[in-house]
């Protein structure tokens, strides 16, 4: 067929298909009438008729050569990319297309130019740099010889229907999402969910309200209620029916029951019904969730409240709560606060022992009352105790303080109280009261007691140390009165062994020796007893001692017994310095050393060994031995006169020793013990002052 004749042929069923039966009168001859040399435009230009139609119509018209070059397009071809239609002949048609497709667009539109009729999709790009979506039929024409001598192309624009295809695309995406979401929701969410048809048949459920149920999701499906959850059935199929057949949702029922799960543990349930009703759907959705937990919370609460409300109620103490109209800032200063509580400050609640506190018949007669008309300004112990309680960071406890009540009778309050503050204002202050009026009367009436009787303890005093030093004085006196007659008994006794010993037998001669050793053992004892007497009773003064002389002066006074002893005595220098008395401290330090020296083992040479410690203010003194120890249980005993613990035979002795060691160290300030253990030697010290006392230096 000649091109004429082929376009005009395309054309005609193209003007067929637009619905325009004027253009179906074209036929082949006409198409052969002697222009098939000419380009396709001129072909479509030949026949004005055709012309108005392919230029008015409402799809695109695109026309190339065998260059792919444009040679015709029509107004709504040119329009829909936004060019004039002499801007896009002799281009490309590729140029018009999205680059990023450019290439696939090329490859479409040459292979359908060089086959058969062929339709594609294309995306152009307009002038404006908007998308264009097209459907595009192209054919392509041939010479008698077969060869590809051009293309006509009809585009119909569809970037609207594409637009709206690839949102609808989004929307199913997004639909598709949803559902997903919304399932899982339904998988996870903390409640049994279930759908039900309009007969009660399980549509859908989740898999909590299955396992609830002891049955598989998959053996819900298309079967009852009654079918599944016999026991319960009865209780919800008229609640369920009755919400599809109203239209109207059933929620928050609570119900107790056992559920298959745990048959026979009754638990409490909240349920919830909601119909549905729609052109394809007509069930209801059942949402059902456990509140064991939180029904046994709420019973433990109200029990907890119940409970605290009669602790309240009951408590003997005042049990108070001041709101504020206004909160406090708690920066302010004190003054500003002080007024500010006075201001706002109002009693909202209270217990019945605070309202019998300050007169009143109950709580209710208080609540609502002015923190004025409570704890009135004019009394200045209430200020002290709002000033008290600000200074405390809102925190005070156990502050005394005397009020009155509303008849003006005065009694004593112990509070407790404590603000709650947010963000640096405090909102509302909680307080306990107890009144202790009776316990202030009791500690006035013990203070009383106390000062009368501090004045009767020192007047007994008196007296008590005056009859203890008339009866040290006789005491002193006496023990000095005794050593006359036993100097004498024991100088008779040396006479009569010296010059009448051979007048005596054997036996007679032991009697009067047995006479002089008492004799001279019972003069050691008053000496001793005189000493430790002396000790109680004669002032002394005291100064600054240098222990090294002291030392040195008693080692010379016992150096003969040292020597007799074959005893060595190591004093580890520098002892330092003590405030006390010379006469007491050398008493101490003999009876130390001596006894060091003789209770030792037999044929054992005495070692002493001395040195000194600072200790806080104090100085420690130590005289160590090797002697024969002194069980644990004795350390106390061995420090009262007359205690001893060996036979007068084995370790002759006095026991006042000791005694005077303890005695002289406290009257010096100090006090005096020992570390030992029986059969490994002992460590004997005391601990003296090194300075005088405040009150000796005043």
């Amino acid at each position: 067929m000649p091109l004429r004749a082929e376009c005009l042929f395309l054309f005609e069923q193209w003007a067929g298909r637009m619905g325009y039966p004027g253009a179906c009168i074209m036929n082949c001859n006409d198409a052969n009438n002697g222009h098939g040399n000419h380009p396709i435009s001129d072909r479509f230009g030949s026949s004005e008729p055709y012309r108005q139609i392919v230029e008015m119509a409402g799809e695109g018209i695109w026309a190339i050569d065998s260059q792919m070059r444009t040679t015709y397009v029509n107004p709504r071809m040119a329009d829909l990319l936004g060019y004039a239609p002499q801007e896009m002949i002799g281009r490309d048609p590729s140029e018009f297309v999205d680059a990023h497709e450019r290439h696939i667009t090329i490859y479409k539109w040459r292979n359908g130019c060089h086959n058969h009729h062929s339709e594609h999709d294309f995306r152009f790009r307009s002038k404006g740099g908007t998308e264009v979506w097209t459907a595009c039929s192209v054919t392509p024409f041939h010479d008698a010889s077969g060869k590809f001598i051009g293309a006509f192309a009809i585009l119909t624009e569809e970037t609207q229907r594409r637009h709206e295809a690839q949102e609808l695309k989004k929307s199913e995406h997004q639909a598709q999402s949803d559902l997903s979401d919304l399932e899982l929701i339904y998988q996870q969410v903390p409640a049994g969910l279930a759908f039900l048809d309009q007969n009660l048949r399980f549509v859908k459920i989740n898999d909590r309200l299955a396992k609830l149920n002891a049955c598989a999701v998959h053996d819900h499906m298309g079967r009852t209620l009654r079918e599944v959850l016999p026991n319960q059935a009865d209780a919800f199929e008229h609640l369920l029916l009755y919400a599809m057949e109203t239209g109207d949702p059933l929620e928050n029922l609570e119900f107790h029951s056992d559920m298959p799960d745990q048959p026979g543990i009754m638990r409490d349930w909240l349920a919830s019904f909601y119909p549905v009703h729609t052109s394809k759907i007509h069930g209801i959705n059942v949402v059902v969730m456990e509140i064991t937990d939180r029904k046994r919370a709420e019973a433990a609460l109200r029990q907890s409240q119940e409970r605290y409300a009669a602790f309240v109620k009951n408590s003997t103490e005042a049990i108070w709560r001041f709101e504020l109209e206004q909160p406090i800032a708690v920066d302010l200063p004190e003054e500003q606060q002080v007024e500010w509580f006075y201001r706002h400050a109002y009693l909202a609640e209270c217990n019945d022992t605070m309202a019998r506190m300050y007169g009143f018949r109950n709580h209710e007669a208080m609540h609502g009352l002015r923190l004025e008309e409570i704890l009135p300004r004019s009394n200045t112990q209430n200020v002290q105790f709002l000033q008290a309680f600000i200074r405390s960071g809102y925190r005070l406890s156990d502050q005394e303080a005397l009020n009155a009540d509303q008849n003006g009778r005065p009694f004593y309050i112990s509070s407790t109280a404590f603000a709650e503050i947010e963000n640096g204002l405090g909102h509302r202050v909680w307080g306990t009261t107890r009144d202790i009026t009776s316990r202030k009367k009791a500690e006035e009436g013990l203070q009383r007691y106390a000062e009368t009787l501090e004045q009767r303890v020192a007047e007994r005093t008196a007296k008590l140390e005056q009859t203890v030093q008339s009866l040290e004085g006789v005491c002193y006196h006496v023990a000095h009165d005794l050593r006359a007659p036993l100097r004498a008994m024991e100088g008779f006794t040396s006479i009569l062994l010296q010059q009448y010993a051979t007048q005596l037998d054997e036996q007679g001669q032991e009697f009067a020796r047995r006479i002089s050793q008492a004799a001279g053992r019972m003069d050691h004892l008053i000496r001793d007893l005189l000493d430790y007497g002396r000790l109680s009773h004669t002032k002394l003064t005291f100064c600054q001692l240098q222990l090294e002389t002291q030392l040195a002066q008693v080692l010379g006074s016992i150096d003969e017994e040292i020597q007799r002893k074959g005893a060595v005595v190591d004093v580890r220098e520098p002892l330092g310095t003590i405030w006390g008395n010379a006469t007491v401290l050398d008493q101490i330090l003999t009876n130390l050393i001596t006894n060091g020296i003789k209770y030792v083992q037999p044929g054992t040479s005495p070692r002493i060994t001395i040195w000194s410690e600072q200790r806080e203010g104090l100085l420690r003194l130590w005289v160590q031995d090797n002697g024969i120890g002194i069980a644990p249980e004795h350390h106390d005993r061995i420090f009262r006169v007359f205690e001893r613990l060996h036979r007068n035979d084995q370790y002759p002795g006095t026991g006042i020793g000791l005694a005077i060691v303890a005695k002289g160290a406290q009257i010096m300030g100090g006090r005096a013990g020992l570390e030992s253990t029986e059969g490994t030697g002992s460590r004997f010290w005391i601990e003296l002052r090194t300075k005088a006392p405040a009150t000796e230096n005043r």
